[in-house]
């Protein structure tokens, strides 16, 4: 019996999922940029193509330090595309996310939301009111973006995201 034949018959004869290995050492961290830890991440064949962010934790993203919420700090932002998220201050210090969006350009994005004419009610009373932050990690392809916006938005609730549904 051949190692692979072995080790097949020892999980019970039951194909486990394949570690993305790169080929060469860059290749993931070419590829998904935006993750802390590309390696640990356990892909299917269908998830190898899309949908692999179900598996994804938020914690597992590359994401900035929180950049308070007002026009002097867009500077901060990359004219580059991403995710980001938008983040109230609690009384006790605590940040609640109340928004989760993507981009092609986050600085813009940032400038958009402070502009009189915010149609998103709920960010514009949030960020008049409250201490708000941004943080965004950079995500280069658009696909990409669009799985991870949807797979926050469905793991976790957003107060100003539930205005739009």
């Amino acid at each position: 019996m051949s190692y692979e034949a072995s080790k097949k018959e020892a999980r019970g004869g039951h194909r486990a999922p394949r570690l993305f290995l790169p080929k060469s050492g860059n290749l993931v961290q070419e590829r998904f940029p935006y993750l802390k830890y590309p390696l640990l991440h356990k892909l299917t064949k269908q998830e190898e193509g899309r949908g692999w962010y179900r598996n994804m934790a938020c914690e597992d993203l590359k994401w900035s330090k929180d950049i308070q919420y007002k026009a002097g700090n867009a500077g901060y932002i990359p004219n580059e595309s991403g995710v980001y998220k938008i983040y109230v201050k609690l009384k006790n210090g605590k940040l609640n996310g109340i928004y989760i969006g993507k981009a092609k350009n986050l600085k813009n994005r940032f400038l958009q939301h402070l502009r009189d004419n915010e149609t998103n009610s709920c960010i514009k009373s949030n960020l008049k009111q409250y201490v708000c932050f941004f943080r965004y990690v950079l995500v280069p392809r658009q696909a990409d973006r669009d799985s991870i916006e949807q797979h926050l938005l469905k793991r976790f609730s957003y107060e100003c995201n539930q205005q739009n549904s």
